[in-house]
């Protein structure tokens, strides 16, 4: 009897088991693709710095830097054999702030290093990515990164953004 008991108590926990997770993973499958769920509010800084181009095997990552400033921002790749080194691209872009203040003076003006990270023809894997913000590129290997990207790329070469840490 106590034996039945317990074959009837583990098969009902593992049913409730089985709805729980049916019903979190139709949760998140309720968002049609390409609908916005996030408010501005909710977006964190670190979404700010980057981008997926339409097909999403390019990631183009804009980080600020200090006008006048003698520091540069370096980078490691985890796996170079996922990411094509050899298509890198880089840009300085020069904002200018649309607000105005009371005085008529001009607006603040802001710099960001871009640059675009492109798949290349390995199918798949997981890539880290770190930048480092210094005077020198050999100051990266004492200290920590700045920002750290952790990617990972599908079966179809797309890029998916895991993570961005500060």
């Amino acid at each position: 009897m106590k034996k039945k008991l317990k074959i009837f108590l583990a098969v009902i926990f593992s049913l409730s088991l089985v709805f729980t997770l049916c019903a979190c993973s139709s949760s998140s499958d309720e968002t049609k693709e390409g609908e916005e769920t996030t408010t501005e509010e909710e977006t964190s800084p670190a979404e700010n710095l980057y981008t997926l181009r339409e097909d999403s095997k390019t990631l183009v990552v804009s980080l600020p830097t200090e006008p006048d400033s003698e520091k540069q921002w370096v980078y490691d790749i985890s796996d170079t054999e996922l990411i094509d080194v050899s298509g890198l691209t880089y840009e300085s872009v020069t904002s200018e702030s649309e607000e105005e203040s009371e005085t008529e003076s001009e607006g603040e003006q802001s710099e960001n290093w871009v640059v675009s990270f492109t798949t290349s023809d390995v199918n798949n894997g997981k890539v880290k990515i770190k930048f480092y913000y210094v005077n020198n590129a050999d100051e990266k290997e004492s200290i920590d990164p700045d920002y750290t990207f952790n990617l990972s790329i599908g079966l179809d070469q797309k890029i998916t953004v895991e993570s961005v840490m500060k």
